[in-house]
């Protein structure tokens, strides 16, 4: 556990096989009370220990994978980071953590990117929601569940909502506990956000365009039928993203002539690997985001 003043800044290996995060408030990504159990074999460990006599950094550690040991500093002062060394791979997340927590506190002139805030949006697509062979469907326990994950995580992302995207033509199928779940789904509709997939999650690229607004309308019809609130957001995600690149022009003209599609996503563009280097762009005015 490492200490500056009375705050907790670092990491504390508790057991061989779990890692207790003891973050400061001052991190951003590396909050309190996260219990990474079970660590992998074979990752990187952080053991912390003082900083070496005579040394200006506050955060000393040294990273051990089974005969190879290499040290991570931080130097701060005041309340930012000066100068950060890692000596070291980022195979164990929790080392990731700590290097953006390095960033974000070291001078905005080192770190340009920072100039935009450090503020970010998340949203968590669903994808395929009553899509499923029998034994992989959601089950009432299931939803309930993931009621329960949504409030709890608001309390630390205000507003936090999953996005359900729905095939209606797939819905109640599966044993009698799937319909169930099923059946729940839609009775908590409210608590959700949701985005239309395909009334039978069909590949859209290859459908005619005739094809694609019928499977489209279908759906949208089966939403209303079941109080589903999917058509105010302008936002819709192809099965497969199919058809959204390569583009598929009568996908684009089937999601303008049903609910004005305005934002969608893929993991296509300009390649699938890498994913970092994904990007966007923009196609008969729908804006195709990275995902």
């Amino acid at each position: 556990r490492i200490k500056r003043g009375n705050d907790t800044l670092g990491f504390r290996i508790s057991s061989p096989d779990s890692v207790n995060v003891t973050a400061s408030v001052q991190f951003n990504h590396t909050k309190p009370g996260i219990v990474l159990s079970h660590v992998p074999r074979g990752v990187v460990y952080l053991a912390f220990a003082p900083p070496p006599p005579g040394s200006s950094a506050q955060v000393w550690a040294w990273a051990v994978h089974s005969k190879m040991a290499r040290p991570l500093v931080l130097v701060f002062s005041e309340e930012r980071v000066m100068s950060a060394y890692f000596g070291m791979p980022f195979d164990l997340w929790l080392t990731k953590l700590l290097f953006l927590d390095a960033l974000s506190l070291l001078p905005d002139p080192l770190v340009p990117v920072l100039r935009y805030g450090r503020e970010r949006m998340v949203m968590v697509d669903v994808d395929d929601i009553f899509v499923g062979n029998e034994d992989m469907r959601m089950h009432k326990d299931d939803v309930e569940a993931m009621v329960a994950v949504q409030e709890r995580l608001r309390s630390y992302v205000p507003g936090f909502t999953f996005n359900l995207g729905f095939s209606g033509g797939l819905f109640s199928q599966g044993d009698p506990l799937e319909v169930e779940g099923s059946q729940e789904l839609v009775r908590v509709a409210d608590k959700f956000w949701w985005f239309e997939h395909m009334y039978k999650h069909q590949k859209p690229h290859l459908g005619t365009e005739e094809q694609l607004v019928q499977s489209i309308t279908q759906n949208i019809a089966f939403a209303r039928e079941y109080g589903i609130p999917a058509f105010d957001n302008g936002y819709s995600i192809a099965p497969h993203h199919s058809g959204v690149y390569p583009v598929h022009p009568p996908l684009y003209s089937a999601w303008k002539k049903t609910y004005n599609v305005s934002i969608t996503s893929t993991l296509e563009y300009p390649h699938r690997n890498l994913a970092h280097l994904r990007r966007g762009f923009v196609h008969q005015e729908i804006m195709v985001l990275p995902r």
